[in-house]
């Protein structure tokens, strides 16, 4: 119970033994806390009606949980991922994000990532980059990825490389 703010654990003691927890005591800032509460303590309604909540309010604060925990598969899984997908320009720049994505993520989920017609990278003043420089950044955030855990993930660049479009690069010679 110490690993949670105290107002938590109260709610947690009250839905236990008084009432089903108030959705509207979720906010942006508890709702992981009651999510993991949820999970550690086996309460179903506290872990799922938290869930809902991260979904409904998706944002780069919940996305990379959401298709990491599997509470989320299906629906709630492939909105995280098409949200990752479509802000991964984000993902890649914001350090702890970044930081996240490099230590968190398995080769499997990176790949479902990058692979996807919606991953679009843009530049300083906004614009979407071009398809050979949008490659180009995956591509060396492939081999960052890669890097930071060599032995393990070494077998893994062949998948990870197939989900990039390499045809581009190539003519490029990059």
């Amino acid at each position: 119970v110490e690993d949670f703010p105290g107002e938590i654990a109260k709610n947690i003691v009250d839905s236990i033994y008084y009432k089903k927890l108030n959705p509207s005591l979720l906010t942006k800032e508890n709702a992981f806390d009651y999510l993991r509460a949820g999970e550690v303590f086996y309460i179903d309604t506290i872990r799922d009606e938290a869930a809902m909540y991260m979904a409904e309010n998706l944002d780069t604060r919940y996305a990379l949980d959401m298709i990491l925990k599997p509470v989320f598969k299906g629906v709630m899984e492939e909105n995280a991922y098409n949200y990752i997908t479509e802000n991964f320009q984000v993902f890649m720049s914001d350090e702890k994000l970044k930081k996240r994505v490099l230590n968190e993520i398995n080769a499997d989920k990176l790949s479902n990532i990058i692979a996807r017609k919606n991953l679009m990278l843009w530049d300083p003043s906004g614009r979407f980059v071009p398809a050979v420089e949008r490659e180009k950044k995956l591509f060396f955030f492939v081999l960052g990825y890669v890097a930071q855990n060599k032995e393990d993930r070494l077998p893994d660049l062949k998948l990870l490389v197939k989900s990039l479009k390499m045809s581009l690069l190539v003519p490029q010679k990059v």
